[in-house]
């Protein structure tokens, strides 16, 4: 094992409440930021098989938000704003004042536009995967979800958690039933299930949302988006990288809200190239 792949899991303490995270290799750092109600390892399995294919010198900071993963519930979390706030102190504590990568999947990349935001000139490069970019599923443009792919499949005891793969996923294969379990499903299980349906009910939005999206961003910005994402969609992306001279837009076909799992290949040659021009 080299420097650029020792991994290290440890807790930090944020306005009284312990915050769980990995950081794995040396190097630029590279925040990596999961989606609402999962963990880290959404992010960790494909960005750790890319990185593997290189050669490059990147810390990996793999984080679980506030009552999800291992991280505690922080009570004075109310809304979007506060989660950025404590996610800018976690940067600022650990991070600290070096320049950074940022890779965000789902509302991660919500949370990551507002870093890039509040934070303007910390971020060298963002790279999004089925990006939230509107909070309030009502007024996002979606695609009508369909299966391009569907294997029978026998989920036992995960009927549940099934029935939310087939409604994210559009290749339904075991395959990637089991990437789906494993990397989904695991960090399911550990979220705060209260705290996460007050969060989403009472305070998913940010409250400078409309400014945020308005403002020009010119932070170097790959955004990888499926076509048949149901969840998110991908019209309202485009938006952020239309005006970013910077910006890489990539619209996958026969992919859903999980294309990494849906089209592992493609998701790992967009990162791969992510990571080179960034090196």
């Amino acid at each position: 094992m080299t420097i650029y792949d020792m991994e290290v899991e440890m807790f930090i303490e944020i306005d009284g409440h312990q915050i769980y995270y990995e950081i794995i290799g040396q190097g630029t750092p590279v925040l990596c930021l999961h989606g609402y109600g999962v963990d880290h390892r959404i992010m960790k399995h494909p960005i750790e098989s890319v990185v593997a294919q290189t050669d490059y010198a990147y810390s990996r900071i793999y984080i679980d938000l506030p009552g999800m993963g291992r991280s505690e519930v922080n009570p004075a979390i109310i809304n979007a704003d506060d989660m950025l706030d404590v996610l800018m102190k976690f940067i600022r504590k650990v991070i600290k004042k070096q320049q950074f990568l940022i890779i965000g999947n789902s509302y991660g990349a919500y949370l990551s536009n507002g870093v890039n935001y509040k934070m303007d000139g910390c971020i060298n490069g963002m790279f999004f995967f089925c990006p939230v970019i509107i909070a309030d599923s009502e007024k996002r443009k979606l695609p009508v979800h369909q299966h391009i792919l569907l294997e029978d499949i026998q989920p036992d005891d995960h009927q549940k958690e099934f029935k939310e793969f087939l409604n994210t996923n559009v290749i339904i294969t075991r395959k990637n039933w089991q990437r789906y379990l494993d990397e989904l499903v695991t960090g399911m299980t550990l979220a705060d299930n209260e705290f996460k349906k007050r969060y989403f009910d009472d305070g998913y939005s940010f409250s400078f949302e409309r400014q945020m999206l308005a403002a020009r961003h010119d932070c170097p910005m790959t955004v990888l988006v499926g076509r048949q994402d149901s969840t998110v969609g991908y019209d309202d992306a485009y938006n952020l990288v239309k005006d970013n001279e910077s910006g890489s837009f990539i619209l996958l076909d026969e992919a859903g809200h999980n294309l990494q799992i849906d089209q592992p290949k493609l998701f790992d040659a967009h990162l791969l190239h992510f990571f080179k021009i960034h090196q």
